[in-house]
């Protein structure tokens, strides 16, 4: 009996990245290029790679590689001033296109206040609690022999928004 083949799409959905499109920051890219009221997306992995050469070409040491992915997209799930402008990195399987796949998750994936569910659902499960927190500092400070010192933090004023934690 022989292996059945799985291939899967990949899709990597970020709001904090540093890159910039054509010396604009990706959070403002959108905006400056097809105005604030645009809702979409836009392929900007050969925008992204150019300027990388062109860098590199005038001198300034930044890496050319910015993604392993086919694709790479900046977009905006919704509306208003709640919306910002995501990165998207979109590796396609066999006997599907880029185009179709992030027209899959652009069309399926369900948003909440211009933010996507599943990167929701993504914070949620990488966030400590507190308890959780006091026992890996225990746990290090037992086994590893570290002295906590703590840190000024304006944390507190968070809290009331449910990021207890992180």
């Amino acid at each position: 009996m022989g292996a059945i083949g799985v291939t899967s799409d990949v899709v990597a959905i970020s709001k904090k990245t540093r890159i910039t499109v054509e010396g604009i920051p990706i959070q403002n890219f959108l905006d400056e290029k097809y105005g604030v009221d645009f809702v979409g997306y836009v392929p900007i992995k050969d925008r992204v790679q150019q300027e990388r050469r062109e860098a590199r070409g005038a001198g300034q040491g930044v890496r050319i590689k910015v993604t392993v992915a086919k694709q790479m997209y900046a977009a905006r799930f919704g509306f208003g001033p709640s919306s910002i402008t995501f990165r998207v990195d979109l590796h396609n399987c066999r006997g599907k296109t880029a185009d179709e796949v992030i027209n899959e998750v652009y069309n399926y994936c369900r948003i909440y206040g211009g933010y996507p569910k599943p990167l929701i659902e993504a914070h949620q499960y990488s966030c400590f609690l507190f308890q959780d927190f006091q026992n890996i500092l225990a746990q290090a400070a037992i086994h590893l022999g570290a002295r906590p010192q703590e840190q000024p933090t304006m944390e507190v004023l968070f809290q009331p928004f449910g990021s207890f934690g992180k």
